[in-house]
């Protein structure tokens, strides 16, 4: 089963140490020499859980750094470590004992985390450790899985075996593990690295050895290698596509070479003086970590940077205690993690160059909006505790199919924020989506709420009103309260009045149509004011309004009439059923009946003015029946009455009008949606319609009568469209098209 290289040469190097316990340790701690220079350095035991030894393999941007440390059971006994904050914590196991066989190879940005651990039934698997969670990523049909490295976005990289009894590499992402196959002809691989745009490294079976690999968008190809040299593994790629690992010349052998692919091409690194090098780790700014011979052929820890090889001995002083054997990992802030010798025991280090400043915390998680339409976006903010001493990867993501977010957001060296964009989708129903923003082990979270998309506003034909011409008015409102006036003509030609508002509070009910032919519109606002404008130009939308009366405490203004004199009558009501008309010249000078009731069960609901300017007022009982006051003398508030008519089983009168010969028309309508008018004189005398209906999703709400005394009656459908009826003396019905439904 091929196993990457640095877990064989942990094992050698255990049986070194041992060795080299017993040859005299002080001997080989006091040969190492470092620059004073250098000396700012500072190196940090990771301790231990319990045993001697601690191993360190991966490290992220925020310094936490991943590996394996013995128990305090002894030999090789281990577990899977994170240490972060200057605590070292057990990882745990997938359930299995305590094996040699566990250990934590990388961790990202977010802090989560891939290794290897012994199961319950005593296989090694592949593991991602995420939020105190470690979660068996399975195998390929085979009995074991191994885990190397981890990319910013949570895929994982190891080798697997399979259903075959072979071992391949593998790419796991979103709870699939994906076998990467082989190189032509072979039947083992395993995969050792992975950047940010999904390529993967490692080493592959070939007729001759083994070969170092690409993978990518599907394609494993070998990579270059030097002429005779047939045993080459890929350790690392950076997200520049630089690659590095090392090379044997011959197999089974540790005498190799440390090596740089750039684009394509092999490259050696060089060594510190000895035989043999091996390059483990590459940072996105190509400076390579790893281990290399010194002249007299211990190994030591070492760097390549711009052509040169650093030993990471010479960063401390001669009496630190320590010899760093090896550089596993370094992260873009230049901090390398490794282990080596520490007073004589196997010891993890993290080695932190001068300058660097600990990591920021994630501190917020914004959103802006925090509510959005589905199918729009919302602009999220991730912010640290404070600048970023280098650059930052936070990993994203959302619990939500209704919401995309990126995999990762970058904040830059030196700014504590960074934005990114939250995409929805179209939904049905308001629902939640959660975004979690998580970096170095911490997490943020913010909630989204989506709605659905709003609907066209549905426009409702609300009243209508017939001027001396005969011609019809109708009143159009939207659901957001903005309003126009239709005007039909004996074609049922369409004139229309622009779209009205909407206005902040204001909302318009009725209409009426003055001797001049010019609509009246009755607003009112929420906060208990009213006015009425007059149409001055219906074609420009020219208006002039009164100014706005009240707020009357207890009263609303319920409907508007027009008088042939052109004045305005406004019908206020009292919310104990007393009620009032206002009479409104050109000059907005009012004047008012005294307050008429309240009177036990009746209450006003519209108004209307014959021919003799006198103002007439439906008043309705709870029982059902009604009657129609006639206004003799506004100042001394003089009326005369109907009768009451009905109840009448299932009727209600709903709205009345007055005609040039001052009857009043007075509408009935049917719980079953039937309708009839009425004609009534100032007498009580009176004659009626036909009874109409019920027409299936048709309704009654408005009456209206022109110069040619003729009933108008609104209709309106359930399905939001309406049509006007005019109805003789004779009962002959004639219709206007069934207008709408409108939205927009």
């Amino acid at each position: 089963m091929i196993r990457a290289t640095r877990r064989m040469r942990k094992q050698a190097v255990a049986a070194w140490m041992n060795s080299l316990l017993a040859a005299g340790l002080a001997l080989a701690i006091a040969a190492i020499a470092s620059p004073a220079a250098a000396q700012d350095y500072t190196i940090t035991d990771l301790g231990t859980l319990g045993g001697s030894r601690n191993f360190a393999y991966g490290i992220n941007n925020a310094g936490q750094v991943v590996g394996e440390a013995n128990t305090s059971t002894s030999g090789y006994h281990s577990h899977p470590t994170l240490w972060s904050n200057g605590v070292l914590s057990d990882l745990g196991t997938l359930g299995g004992s305590e094996s040699s066989d566990n250990g934590a190879w990388g961790i990202n940005d977010a802090g989560q985390i891939a290794g290897h651990s012994v199961t319950s039934n005593g296989s090694g698997h592949a593991y991602l450790w995420s939020n105190g969670t470690m979660r068996d990523l399975g195998t390929l049909g085979g009995s074991g899985s191994s885990a190397f490295a981890i990319s910013a976005t949570g895929q994982v990289v190891g080798d697997a075996g399979t259903s075959d009894n072979h071992v391949h590499a593998f790419l796991w992402a979103k709870g699939t593990m994906r076998d990467l196959g082989t190189l032509p002809g072979t039947s083992s691989s395993v995969a050792t690295g992975i950047n940010g745009a999904g390529q993967v490294v490692g080493r592959a079976e070939t007729s001759a050895g083994h070969s170092a690999f690409l993978w990518s968008n599907g394609n494993m190809q070998a990579l270059e290698t030097w002429p005779g040299v047939n045993f080459t593994t890929a350790a690392a790629i950076n997200n520049s596509g630089q690659i590095v690992g090392e090379v044997s010349i011959a197999a089974n052998t540790f005498t190799t070479h440390a090596v740089l692919w750039n684009n394509g091409k092999i490259q050696e690194l060089g060594t510190l003086g000895g035989v043999s090098g091996a390059a483990y780790a590459i940072n996105n700014f190509g400076v390579v970590a790893g281990v290399s011979e010194i002249s007299a052929g211990n190994e030591h820890a070492c760097l390549w940077s711009e052509g040169r090889v650093t030993d990471l001995n010479n960063f401390l002083p001669t009496n630190s205690g320590w010899v760093m054997l090896y550089a596993s990992a370094i992260n873009d802030r230049g901090q390398i993690a490794g282990y080596g010798n520490h007073n004589g025991e196997m010891r993890a280090f993290i080695l932190t160059p001068p300058g660097v400043l600990p990591s920021a915390q994630l501190a917020s998680l914004t959103l802006s909006p925090s509510v959005a339409v589905g199918g729009a976006t919302s602009t999220a903010t991730v912010t640290l505790a404070g600048p970023a001493p280098a650059t930052q990867i936070i990993s994203l993501s959302s619990d939500s199919s209704l919401t995309t977010v990126p995999a990762n957001v970058t904040v830059a060296a030196g700014s504590s924020t960074a934005t990114f964009t939250v995409n929805t989708t179209s939904v049905t129903a308001s629902a939640t989506a959660t975004i979690t923003a998580t970096y170095a082990g911490v997490s943020k979270i913010a909630t989204l709420t989506v709605q659905p998309l709003p609907q066209p506003q549905t426009w409702q034909f609300t009243d209508l009103a017939v001027g001396s011409d005969n011609l019809t008015r109708l009143l159009l409102t939207k659901p957001d309260n903005g309003f126009a006036f239709w005007t039909l003509s004996p074609t049922n030609a369409i004139t229309s009045t622009p779209l009205f508002g909407p206005y902040a509070g204001w909302s318009t009910t009725a209409i009426a149509v003055g001797g001049d032919a010019k609509v009246r519109a009755l607003l009112n606002n929420t906060n208990g004011t009213a006015a009425a404008w007059t149409s001055q130009n219906p074609s420009t939308g020219s208006v002039t309004s009164t100014p706005a009366f009240g707020p009357l405490t207890g009263f609303s203004c319920k409907e508007i009439a027009s008088a042939p004199d052109n004045t305005t009558r406004l019908l206020w009501t009292r919310n104990d059923g007393g009620f009032a008309v206002w009479t409104v010249d050109a000059a907005n000078n009012i004047t008012s009946t005294p307050l008429y009731g309240p009177i036990a069960g009746w209450s006003a609901t519209a108004i209307s003015v014959g021919a003799d300017n006198k103002s007439t007022i439906l008043i309705n009982n709870t029982n059902g029946s009604a009657a129609v006051w006639t206004v003799q003398n506004a100042a001394t508030g003089q009326i005369t009455s109907t009768p009451a008519f009905g109840p009448i089983t299932g009727f209600t009168c709903r709205d009345i009008a007055t005609g040039a010969d001052n009857k009043t028309r007075m509408l009935w309508v049917r719980t079953d949606g039937a309708f009839a008018a009425w004609t009534v004189d100032t007498a009580g005398n009176l004659v009626s319609t036909s009874l109409f209906g019920p027409i299936a999703g048709w309704s009654a709400p408005k009456v209206a009568v022109g110069g040619d005394l003729k009933v108008r009656i609104l209709l309106n459908n359930t399905d939001d469209r309406a049509a006007v009826w005019t109805v003789d003396a004779a009962n002959n019905v004639a219709s206007t098209p069934a207008y709408g439904p409108f939205s927009g």
